[in-house]
């Protein structure tokens, strides 16, 4: 009940249904490992984490203990605002505050 509305949807029954086993009136467990963010800029570029360069061997040691593993990174367009660059050229409009 995801929504918390006292039923079942749809899909919430047929996510339920692809992982009932019926003969065993058990329900099957899935992993997942999720890897967020792990770009070559934080690891070994302008952008570098110290220490971070054993993440991507770790990753790859265990990605197969999981059932389905999900890789993200964080995407902008070339003028957006969190490059330097960008506020440099003018493109963002800065404002500055005392603290």
């Amino acid at each position: 009940d995801a929504d918390k509305s006292g039923t079942i949807g749809l899909n919430e029954l047929h996510a339920f249904l692809r992982f009932y086993d019926s003969s065993s009136q058990t329900i099957r467990r899935k992993t997942a490992l999720l890897v967020i963010d792990v770009q070559n800029d934080f690891i070994s570029g302008t952008l570098a984490v110290q220490t971070s360069e054993g993440i991507v061997p770790t990753i790859n040691q265990m990605r197969d203990q999981f059932d389905c593993v999900v890789i993200s990174y964080d995407w902008h367009p070339h003028e957006h605002c969190s490059f330097v660059e960008s506020a440099n050229a003018g493109k963002v409009a800065m404002k500055e505050t005392e603290s």
